[in-house]
């Protein structure tokens, strides 16, 4: 119960609820599990927060004065509101229903749907929704602008629940077509060659740049923030593109710039703290942590070498 300047705790609000109902403080305190002074104690600390007194002191025990009867009618549905809130809780805690939001950037997102098949129920007895938000920016899981990220750096937030699962495989991949046109690139020959990148951020190019080459700009043939497009480029031949391993190969593409220093970025399945405590949500993390585990930690944790070929996007 809050107002300007005033802050009560609830469990003086709680007691007093008791005592008007019963009507002493004896009865209260065995309706409560407490002792007869603590009692006491609370609703002297309540009056005192009050500033008013809320109970006339007779021979046959307390009774609520004017004060203490208009409060004793709202406190009344505080308790009725709490006893709903603790029920609700309880029912979070233990039930597999509901809905979880992953936030996922695109190099995992065509894995997400097999992954989390062991979630699907037709059956009618669990309503579950799984939604996947998919983008390149970090959304902040403490202010609830999701419930799971898949990302690839450890976050910085303390609070958060995360675990690395494993490493990605990145690459660079062309078609076949495309190399009987050009012939095979290598580092030594990149500007003879013809590239897919980004338009906002260019992460090809400045992976090849952290490798000491350069992709000359003009020769950047194709140029999209999908992922999903640049896949498509390169299988149409417009250039090399840089892809996860598994979608490049998935895609029938061949791996180029093998001369290059390999790369695995860093796999970590991220939650807000209710992760400790909601079912759903314990169970999505719990089956991306396995099934990304299962397929990628195999993989060593990611070198920091500047020689390495980094990817740019993040979960």
């Amino acid at each position: 119960m809050t107002s300007a300047g005033l802050d009560v705790d609830w469990n003086l609000v709680r007691t007093f609820v008791s005592v008007s109902e019963t009507g002493s403080l004896a009865a209260a305190a065995r309706q409560l599990g407490f002792a007869h002074p603590t009692v006491a104690r609370h609703i002297q600390q309540l009056e005192s927060q009050l500033g008013l007194p809320l109970f006339e002191r007779t021979a046959s025990g307390l009774k609520a004065n004017d004060a203490g009867e208009r409060l004793a009618v709202v406190a009344t549905r505080m308790r009725k509101d709490a006893m709903t809130f603790e029920s609700v809780t309880a029912a979070v805690k233990t039930t597999s229903t509901g809905k979880v939001r992953v936030t996922i950037a695109e190099l995992l997102v065509d894995l997400m749907p097999e992954m989390l098949i062991s979630l699907k129920d037709f059956s009618g007895q669990n309503d579950r929704q799984i939604e996947l938000l998919i983008s390149h920016k970090q959304l902040n899981l403490l202010e609830g602008e999701a419930d799971i990220a898949i990302r690839h750096a450890r976050p910085s937030q303390s609070e958060l629940v995360c675990r690395r699962v494993g490493g990605m495989p990145m690459g660079a991949y062309a078609s076949a077509d495309y190399l009987r046109e050009h012939g095979q690139p290598n580092l030594k020959n990149l500007t003879e060659h013809w590239f897919v990148d980004g338009m906002t951020e260019q992460p090809f190019s400045m992976a090849v740049a952290r490798l000491g080459c350069s992709v000359p700009q003009n020769r950047v043939a194709f140029r999209a923030d999908s992922l999903r497009a640049q896949l498509r480029a390169a299988q149409s031949g417009w250039g090399i593109a840089g892809l996860p391993g598994y979608v490049g190969e998935a895609a029938g593409l061949q791996q180029v710039l093998t001369d290059a220093p390999a790369h695995v970025t860093d796999i970590w399945v991220v939650a807000r703290p209710g992760v400790r405590q909601q079912m759903l949500l314990h169970l999505v993390f719990q089956c991306l942590c396995e099934a990304l585990y299962d397929r990628f930690a195999a993989q060593p944790r990611r070198t920091e070498s500047p020689n390495a070929l980094k990817p740019a996007a993040s979960g």
